[in-house]
């Protein structure tokens, strides 16, 4: 037999669970830009040193795709423009 759920009448209720639902969802959005940014840096970075004839080891995918910091990231991809190896990226 199914349980009656009560319905909430309240207005202050259904517009604080409106306004919760919509900060989620903005919350939401905003994570995963931030997590696309990281990823195409990532990705970029792979493609520059891949370009410029850098050998790239498992290790050095994982440490580059590891990383969630988007000003690191920049670093990186500024120094892989000049690097001679992958290793080079993440000295200095």
């Amino acid at each position: 037999m199914p349980v009656a759920i009560p319905e909430y009448r309240s207005e202050w209720f259904r517009r604080m669970a409106k306004e919760t639902q919509e900060n989620a969802m903005q919350q939401g959005m905003q994570q995963g830009m931030q997590q696309g940014i990281v990823a195409g840096r990532a990705d970029g970075l792979l493609v520059l040193l891949h370009a410029r004839g850098c050998a790239v080891t498992d290790g050095d995918v994982a440490r580059i795709r590891g990383s969630k910091d988007i000003a690191e990231l920049d670093r990186w991809l500024v120094r892989a423009s000049s690097a001679s190896s992958a290793a080079d990226i993440f000295e200095g």
